[in-house]
């Protein structure tokens, strides 16, 4: 039988052991400066070098290389574009070069594009599927398969796409590696009525999952469908839901439809402003 001074002692302990595990787990659900490990900031960037790929196919196969150019000397050639419409499917070679391209959003771009395409994008039998090689944006290197698909038309009479991204992107200067796995579907709200590609505006929704450069993976969902217009180089609308195993869900916020670069990240009814790449 225990003595009452070691029954007084563990008691002490256990309830020492309840103490800390409470204050441990307060911590968890409270401490907003777990954000500051950058799950948003990773979310972002992975998201935007893929969901650029889109405009730039359209804006070579319909505007040609003076629609790539930013910077200065804009009607200069920015990249070089071979487009074989004899091959089943249909290809475009899009190539930005070696020394770097100031394309039409300010990003500097290296590198090719291979894109495998059918159909026109304003009907239902179009696809294309991107990959990228060699391919660098603001230095950080995109790889992988980025493929959309034309699905029909909802209810409303908008044409709508499924879309599906594996790949990664290696950070500049020794940064590590985040990869991607998600499938979205993509809503055609504006611009199928002309062929400007820059009045294009889609409605994003969907889930992904992604790997951050040091292992760690979290899971991501549309809660708010993310607005995406050609005429903007950001995000300018939507919520997305970032799961991290283990720790309190954040919220990135894009706004309210105007064209920044800026999103708001709550987690914890806190929040913070990140800047977009």
């Amino acid at each position: 039988m225990l003595s009452r001074s070691a029954y007084r002692l563990g008691l002490v302990v256990l309830l020492s052991c309840i103490t800390v595990f409470s204050a441990c787990k307060k911590d968890d659900d409270n401490d907003t400066t777990t954000e500051n490990t950058g799950y948003a900031e990773d979310l972002v960037l992975i998201q935007q070098s893929f969901d650029d790929l889109d405009e730039i196919v359209m804006r070579a196969q319909y505007g040609g290389t003076g629609s790539l150019k930013g910077g200065e000397n804009p009607l200069a050639a920015c990249a070089t574009i071979i487009h074989d419409t004899a091959t089943t499917p249909k290809r475009i070679l899009i190539d930005f070069g070696n020394t770097g391209c100031i394309s039409y959003d300010g990003r500097v771009r290296t590198g090719k594009l291979n894109v495998f395409y059918e159909g026109d994008y304003r009907t239902a039998n179009y696809y294309h599927r991107v990959e990228p090689q060699f391919y660098t944006v603001d230095g950080n290197r995109v790889s992988g398969i980025r493929k959309i698909t034309a699905v029909g038309r909802n209810m409303q009479n908008q044409l709508y796409y499924t879309e599906e991204v594996k790949g990664e992107v290696v950070l500049k200067n020794g940064g590590g590696t985040l990869k991607a796995d998600s499938k979205r579907t993509l809503t055609m709200v504006a611009g199928e009525q002309t062929l400007d590609v820059t009045d294009n505006v889609y409605s994003v929704d969907g889930f992904g999952e992604m790997t951050r450069a040091n292992g760690e993976v979290f899971t991501t969902e549309v809660v708010k469908p993310l607005n995406v217009s050609f005429s903007c180089n950001y995000i300018n609308k939507g919520v997305i839901r970032v799961i991290p195993a283990g720790f309190t869900h954040r919220f990135v916020d894009y706004g309210d439809g105007a064209c920044d670069n800026k999103a708001t990240v709550t987690v914890n009814n806190v929040g913070r402003v990140v800047t977009l790449p």
